[in-house]
């Protein structure tokens, strides 16, 4: 399957990068690819499912978990214990404090 995503990337200085490209492989990825009901050649969206681990403390910048790939009980029994640790941080979290005297679109979720 041929799937193209564009999106601008970003330089660390917050400077766009110009034709810059990133190929993400679906299946080995564990991503998941919608398609339209009844057309198999149009693709609707691109989801990926991921699990957060908690922080044994807090980082510096807040975050009290990290977002890693979620595997299927069979791909993290095939694999060792440092290839788990190795595995890419997608991402992290932090609590969204409400602000006070904030309205409703201050509430933390």
């Amino acid at each position: 399957m041929k799937l193209r995503i564009f999106v601008n990337l970003l330089a660390m200085d917050g400077s766009k990068i110009e034709n810059g490209n990133i190929v993400i492989p679906i299946e080995r990825n564990g991503l998941y690819v919608k398609k339209l009901e009844g057309h198999d050649d149009i693709t609707t969206s691109v989801t990926a499912s991921f699990v957060a681990w908690e922080l044994t403390e807090r980082s510096k910048y807040g975050d009290t978990h990290l977002l890693k790939r979620n595997l299927s009980k069979e791909q993290r029994e095939a694999m060792t214990p440092e290839q788990l640790q190795k595995m890419p941080i997608m991402g992290r979290v932090r609590p969204i404090e409400k602000k006070e005297g904030g309205g409703d679109n201050d509430k933390a979720y």
